[in-house]
């Protein structure tokens, strides 16, 4: 079923690189911030920033009170690498694993997320298994990372009831339901949606969310 509603493929996320600027930057902005700061980097250091998306994390890093000397903003998205534009960050479309890197020419990698732009593996532990410290650790122990720091930390969003709606639209589960369903009942659903946490929350919705901050060193 065709799906006209302008944000192409479901599993892409060329399409829909203003709406995530847009609706999830700001909600990631503060978990940026504690992930750069959580990062010890050397001087003069290069930077591999993974599924780096419009360059959120990439440009905290290259405006960080002693910058490093390149970050490499890696996204398979070119919609949304033409949004990390900065004179420190170098844009590369592609998929992890399998970046050409010789062994010891990046000194830190940052990631958020960053196992949504990996493909498929049976190996790699399930998001749900993942929101437990230890199976975090084991699995950061498991890929070969030594000295594993994994911190919790909870932050509190306030949204509008159109920004919450843009804000749960724009990921790809959601685009695969709306492409399925077709655009007509794609905006009767929102509609009564909408309708529904208007009778719930009358103008303001208030979430908190935890996250793990996970900091490791590769010998």
């Amino acid at each position: 079923m065709e799906c006209d509603d302008g944000l192409g493929d479901w599993r892409s996320y060329d399409g829909v690189a203003d709406v995530y600027e847009r609706a999830a930057v700001p909600q990631f902005t503060n978990l940026a911030r504690d992930l750069v700061a959580a990062v010890t980097l050397p001087a003069r250091s290069l930077v591999l920033d993974i599924g780096t998306g419009t360059g959120l994390v990439a440009k905290l890093l290259a405006e960080s009170i002693e910058p490093p000397r390149l970050v490499v903003g890696v996204d398979p998205s070119v919609g949304m690498l033409a949004r990390a534009i900065h004179d420190r960050i170098a844009r590369v479309a592609a998929r992890v694993p399998g970046l050409p890197s010789p062994t010891g020419v990046i000194e830190e990698v940052a990631a958020r997320h960053g196992v949504d732009v990996a493909p498929p593996r049976p190996a790699v532990p399930s998001e749900d298994r993942l929101r437990e410290r230890e199976n975090l650790e084991r699995a950061l122990r498991g890929a070969g990372f030594d000295r594993v720091a994994v911190v919790s930390h909870t932050y509190d969003w306030t949204y509008s009831i159109d920004q919450y709606l843009e804000r749960r639209a724009w990921g790809p589960a959601s685009r695969y339901r709306r492409q399925r369903v077709g655009e007509q009942a794609w905006q009767a659903f929102s509609e009564a949606a909408r309708d529904a946490l208007h009778d719930r929350f009358e103008t303001t919705i208030r979430t908190r969310g935890e996250a793990w901050i996970a900091v490791g060193s590769k010998p």
